[in-house]
């Protein structure tokens, strides 16, 4: 409408004027309505772990225990800017993700919630374009068959990206025979410094991240 300088002079232009200045309000605000959705629903996707990861390039990080915060702070260390992109891939509880999302709020950690042995989690966790993938213990889900669970993940993880690096962490060496069968590039026994294994490493630089990492 302008400034008024030109307005309707009839009566059928002034109801066209007046139902046009109608629609424009209720289509910016239904543009607006539309858009605020949108952001509200990604953002409750991402803290509930059920958003889907389009980053390339990053590390995932499957299965929990109590060496994962040490594994993201060896990554943090060894990356250079100290920002490294990591997506989490497991089954803890909300209140426990909230706090690691928190403490880890600077390299903005990424989660998604799901049993990391599925092809669906680590699809939706972007397995196909990230770089390097470290398979932690689960003894959150797996207490007991840890090795097996993780011989599992690596399987899946390296037919759905052949190029991907992945590092496995096992709770009893017997299993390694096991786990190199199925395409990992390092192994790491829980707790010990990754350069004590007398296991041939496949890929120097993966390598290093891995030692980082785990010492």
């Amino acid at each position: 409408v302008g400034y008024g300088d030109l307005v309707p002079k009839t009566t059928p232009g002034r109801i066209i004027g007046f139902l046009t200045m109608l629609s424009r309000m209720g289509l910016t605000s239904l543009v607006t309505a539309a858009f605020s959705s949108l952001l509200v629903a990604q953002a409750l996707a991402a803290s509930s772990g059920l958003e889907a990861i389009t980053s390339v390039g990053h590390t995932l990080i499957t299965g929990w225990n109590d060496r994962v915060e040490a594994v993201i702070q060896g990554l943090i260390a060894s990356t250079p800017g100290g920002k490294p992109e990591i997506v989490l891939v497991n089954l803890l509880d909300q209140e426990k993700l909230a706090e690691l999302k928190y403490k880890y709020r600077r390299i903005n950690l990424r989660f998604v919630r799901g049993d990391s042995t599925s092809e669906q989690a680590l699809e939706r966790a972007g397995v196909a374009k990230a770089s390097n993938c470290i398979v932690m213990a689960d003894t959150l889900v797996a207490p007991g068959g840890e090795d097996l669970r993780s011989t599992v993940i690596v399987l899946t993880a390296s037919k759905m990206n052949s190029d991907l690096k992945i590092t496995a962490e096992l709770m009893n060496s017997e299993n390694e025979a096991d786990i190199r069968r199925v395409g990992v590039d390092d192994i790491v026994l829980a707790g010990q410094d990754a350069g004590d294994r007398k296991s041939t490493r496949l890929n120097s630089s993966h390598a290093n991240i891995s030692y980082a990492v785990f010492c």
